[in-house]
């Protein structure tokens, strides 16, 4: 009997052992999407499990579309709504519906924002639902949406072992390895500072928008998609039962047509729900938004996301529609107090990034958030302008770029503090490190050549005039690379 109980004790220490190394090799080989990448899935899941339980009175649910439109923290900022954003690449309507299962374990909202894309749409993409999937916790809700990802995953056609077991489907990932995939211990912060928000940082070029008329009766309407359908009104019934109170909206998107609107206008009045699309000629206009470069980030033939100007205008009139008809009411928390600073920052990173006039531009890199490597390209240091030297200047740096000796120049600031600078007749290098070490710095300079590697990557954009390259460290990336040019008429940044 005693040798029994051995065995059992041996067998399950065994088996413990086996689980805990299964965990940490499906931790590890399991793709992380951080704040370094434009599309943080992993910090929008792994974030949501770490806000206090029953804080979030708004919940949004969609594709990428709403992830770039719907900032929480404007909702907060406007209004005091504590906003989380659930949306995803290409979500499909019934990964939706699972995330909200999943949600209502956590959170008690008081309303669920649906964005409607992918209501004419069976496309499952299964690389974009592994990012909404595999930081989702196990249990029924899980193995249910594996189920799910199996059955309409009519590509790939992967297994659910591959989901339960992450390793089958990354096994290949042990040589790509790298700091963000060892986060699976629980190195993520809380609270989590965007809430699910996709914080795109470029401009969109003009594109002729033309917004909808409300209900058409000239256009018929559009089919859902029968799967689309069909979680749609398990989403509503499970609002229903929870006393949620359930918006469809679409953000602006060429995409979306007249008889789109016209099916989900439709639904929505069958069913009492309201339905907010910013398509519409009244409300687009009203909410001042422009399609293009003021608003948009990026306009493809399929694609058109926010940039943060638009998801501000989206996020403010959604607030404001939210408490005026009395849907939530605003309540001040810590959880959004303190991600304030963030987001502000993350703005100007914006602003910076669309920066044309290198004065402004050099006064913006004063920033406690940012390291700054700057390498010049040519060697006819008078003609550099009187301003552009102030500027430099003023952010620390001491070498007289209007030298007429001026052959090479290099300098490194990291959170405003100067760490190296030289200023030299001939070609120079440098070769070091920023965030205490993590992150490698090489840099050179010449008559005719500017580099700037970080971790062996290259981000100068070697055109002839001063090369600058951003460093953010609160995100751990690269948020913006131009050159200067400061030989000609004026100092403009090229990207």
């Amino acid at each position: 009997m005693r040798t029994l109980k051995k065995n059992l004790i041996r067998l399950s220490a065994f088996l413990i052992c086996i689980g805990c190394l299964l965990w940490g090799i499906n931790g590890t080989v399991t793709v992380k999407y951080m704040y370094d990448q434009r599309e943080p899935h992993t910090e929008t899941y792994k974030g949501f499990y770490r806000m206090d339980r029953n804080t979030v009175d708004v919940l949004i649910l969609g594709t990428s579309h709403s992830a770039a439109g719907f900032n929480p923290q404007d909702f907060y900022d406007a209004d005091h709504l504590r906003t989380y954003n659930l949306s995803s690449s290409a979500q499909p309507v019934w990964l939706s519906y699972y995330w909200l299962e999943e949600a209502l374990k956590y959170q008690t909202p008081s309303v669920v924002v649906f964005d409607c894309y992918y209501m004419f749409s069976n496309y499952n993409d299964e690389g974009a639902i592994r990012k909404a999937l595999d930081s989702m916790r196990w249990g029924e809700t899980k193995l249910n949406a594996v189920q799910s990802a199996v059955k309409y995953d009519t590509e790939t056609k992967e297994s659910m072992i591959s989901y339960v077991f992450p390793f089958f489907r990354y096994h290949s990932r042990w040589t790509s390895l790298n700091s963000r995939d060892f986060t699976w211990a629980g190195d993520i912060e809380k609270p989590s500072s965007l809430k699910g928000f996709w914080f795109y940082l470029n401009r969109a070029q003009e594109r002729d928008f033309q917004p909808l008329v409300n209900d058409d009766p000239g256009t018929e309407p559009a089919l859902f998609k029968e799967t689309a359908l069909e979680y749609l009104t398990k989403m509503k019934e499970l609002c229903d039962e929870n006393g949620i109170k359930l918006i469809i909206t679409k953000t602006p998107s060429h995409p979306f047509s007249q008889a789109k609107h016209n099916a989900v206008s439709l639904w929505a009045a069958e069913n009492s729900v309201d339905f907010v699309d910013f398509n519409v000629k009244e409300l687009f206009e009203s909410v001042g938004f422009s399609y293009g470069p003021e608003d948009m980030n990026e306009i493809g033939d399929s694609s058109s996301h926010c940039n943060p100007s638009g998801a501000r205008k989206l996020s403010d009139y959604l607030s404001d529609f939210i408490t005026a008809n009395g849907y939530a009411q605003g309540v001040e928390d810590t959880q959004w107090e303190t991600t304030r600073d963030f987001n502000a920052g993350l703005y100007k990173d914006f602003e910076l990034r669309n920066v044309s006039d290198g004065s402004t531009y050099l006064k913006m890199l004063e920033d406690e958030r940012y390291s700054v490597m700057i390498s010049l390209n040519g060697e006819d240091g008078k003609s550099i302008p009187e301003d552009i030297r102030k500027e430099l200047h003023d952010l620390g740096l001491n070498a007289d770029l209007g030298s007429e000796e001026t052959g090479s120049y290099l300098a490194l600031l990291d959170r405003n503090k100067l760490v190296f600078e030289h200023l030299g007749s001939g070609p120079d290098s440098f070769a070091g490190c920023i965030r205490k070490g993590v992150v490698r710095v090489e840099m050179y300079s010449s008559a005719d050549s500017a580099s700037v590697k970080i971790d062996d990557e290259q981000y100068s954009k070697n055109f002839n005039g001063l090369n600058i390259v951003v460093y953010n460290n609160d995100r751990h990336c690269v948020i913006d690379s131009v050159c200067i040019d400061v030989y000609g008429d004026q100092p403009v940044c090229y990207r």
